[in-house]
């Protein structure tokens, strides 16, 4: 990841991409990762969890980068015929990929999808980032 003399990093998203994320995008974006997060849940014989109550924080954040986010981001690319955009993120490298993924949950939030969470959330999460489930 490039970082500029300043320490600030030097990718940002164009802003002809992030024009393509409409509220409208970002609600069904929101929907469809949900969606896939608790069919994996059921295929793995658990009941599905409640992610649409979950924070930025307590979850989202964490899910940023994953095949799940991957595989959400781009059916509804398909759905709203932006295939360019999933080929413009396909060609970034991994660090800038993962900097297009956390804008992507930077616009849940500010469009109002997603709740940010609490500090102590915030805490939380970073302290488990590198923890695994039994």
């Amino acid at each position: 990841m490039p970082i500029r003399d300043d320490l600030t990093i030097e990718y940002e998203m164009p802003v002809e991409i992030k024009k393509c994320f409409t509220k409208e995008f970002m609600t069904d974006f929101r929907e469809k990762v949900i969606e896939v997060f608790k069919q994996n849940d059921i295929r793995q014989g658990r009941p599905p969890y409640e992610y649409e109550k979950s924070t930025y924080y307590s979850w989202w954040m964490q899910m940023e980068g994953t095949s799940g986010f991957h595989d959400a981001f781009k059916e509804t690319c398909r759905k709203y015929g932006l295939n360019q955009v999933v080929d413009y993120r396909k060609q970034l490298p991994w660090y800038d990929a993962d900097l297009f993924d956390s804008e992507l949950g930077d616009l849940l939030v500010r469009f109002g999808l997603v709740e940010r969470g609490t500090a102590e959330e915030y805490e939380i999460s970073e302290s488990l980032m590198f923890c695994m489930d039994e």
